[in-house]
């Protein structure tokens, strides 16, 4: 398990180190007002191919794990192939809504030539959910460290050799509309490349039936994996959508910057998920509680053991670090000491959300996040446009931790299990 934390650590932070490049390069090319453009449709695909998900991408990993501990004539291949089909559609369906219905006239998208940019964006949303599909498929095979390359390492190198292949040489074009482009193009990439290691990695099997059989007992065990994941992004995005809507687009491009650098924190946390999410499932498949108890308690230590250093350099260094991706960014340096804060309590807390997703609790964890995203959107919308970033950063910040810390007690009450750094003993 450590060796593949380390693996999965690696992966996550050369995919950080490339994530981070290629956006300081696409920042200074752009400037602040471009980016905020770029990272407003970034938002929407990202949320849009969340949805699109359906779930499925935590039910890939959930029940492809549980098949290698209780085989029972399922098919991995024939639930993938069914969740990638019934993704598809959404995604087509949602980058529909994002090019004909997402209102274009608040002054953020006005000329009819964005058009062009919707356009990709919405195409982008099928090709995003599909890529995470896969990737779960490939995790929740047995291969974790894999399983993030096409999401985390391969998609950023793509996109940025691709935007700056079309920088050099679509000279005429420039702004937005080559980022969102690049960004296109690396989806299509990362899909083709996750597409060909899942053929090659996923289990076959003798008997072709699966859950996917029976639609209704899929819809019905998804359903609260859907709205926990669509509720994430919701609590994840919705600051730089409501920004761009009220604010102009430089203090959402800034506010977008300071979010994307303090997710560093959460590095060891991601990794060490990728890797106990199926853990989770198998053990809790075979009622191993003790093992559960301390695999749980062992994430949030070495999660926060790592992300609390880093927390620290970014208070430390975060200006300087901002200044790197142009001028303007550094007025943001305040907005990424809020987040910071959210990230500690994050990875404080542990696996919380995947011991709801890997036990069967998703439903106690919908009801969580949805009151907390209502809350959170109707204090963005209240407070930002007379606030700004700082308002949604402390929005964003204050949501994070009640989640988590709600979570947290629930767990410990009802599962007996200890999921966070706090020395805290089990209610049973």
């Amino acid at each position: 398990m450590r060796w593949g934390v380390v693996g999965s650590g690696a992966t996550r932070v050369g995919g950080a180190v490339i994530a981070f490049a290629v956006q300081l390069g696409i920042a200074r090319a752009l400037g602040p007002s471009h980016f905020g453009v770029y990272s407003y449709l970034v938002a929407w695909i990202v949320t849009l191919s969340a949805i699109s998900t359906l779930g499925m991408d935590s039910a890939a990993v959930r029940l492809v794990a549980r098949y290698s501990v209780q085989p029972d004539g399922n098919s991995a291949r024939a639930f993938v192939w069914y969740a990638l089909r019934s993704v598809f559609i959404a995604g087509l369906v949602a980058g529909a809504l994002l090019y004909f219905v997402v209102p274009v006239a608040s002054g953020f998208i006005a000329l009819p030539s964005d058009r062009t940019l919707l356009l990709i964006a919405a195409f982008a949303v099928p090709g995003v959910a599909l890529l995470n599909v896969l990737c779960s498929a490939i995790q929740g095979a047995g291969w974790p460290i894999i399983g993030q390359t096409p999401l985390l390492v391969i998609r950023p190198v793509f996109l940025g050799t691709t935007f700056f292949v079309l920088a050099a040489a679509m000279w005429r074009v420039s702004g937005p509309l080559l980022a969102i482009t690049a960004e296109g193009l690396s989806i299509i990439l990362g899909v083709a490349f996750a597409s060909m290691l899942a053929l090659w990695l996923l289990p076959r099997a003798n008997q072709q039936s699966s859950a996917a059989d029976d639609p209704r007992r899929l819809w019905q065990m998804i359903a609260g994996l859907f709205a926990v994941g669509v509720l994430q992004i919701v609590l994840t995005q919705s600051a730089v959508l409501i920004l761009g809507w009220n604010a102009a687009p430089d203090e959402a491009g800034r506010y977008a910057a300071a979010a994307r650098i303090t997710t560093v924190i959460s590095i060891a946390l991601g990794s060490i998920n990728a890797l106990a999410a199926p853990r989770i499932a198998q053990l809790h498949a075979i009622d191993a509680q003790g093992d559960l108890a301390r695999l749980a308690r062992w994430v949030a230590q070495a999660s926060f053991g790592i992300g609390l250093p880093i927390a620290v350099l970014l208070l430390l260094f975060g200006r300087r670090i901002l200044d790197l991706l142009g001028h303007g960014f550094g007025e943001s340096y305040w907005v990424l000491c809020i987040l910071t804060l959210g990230q500690i309590v994050n990875a404080g807390a542990g696996c919380v959300l995947q011991i709801m997703m890997m036990t069967g609790h998703q439903s106690v964890a919908v009801r969580t996040l949805g009151v907390v995203a209502v809350a959170n959107v109707l204090a963005l919308v209240l407070f930002v446009p007379a606030s700004g970033a700082m308002a949604a950063a402390w929005v964003s910040a204050c949501t994070v931790i009640t989640w988590n810390v709600v979570l947290v007690r629930w767990i410990r009450r009802n599962l007996g299990l200890d999921p966070s750094i706090l020395p805290m003993r089990p209610v049973r």
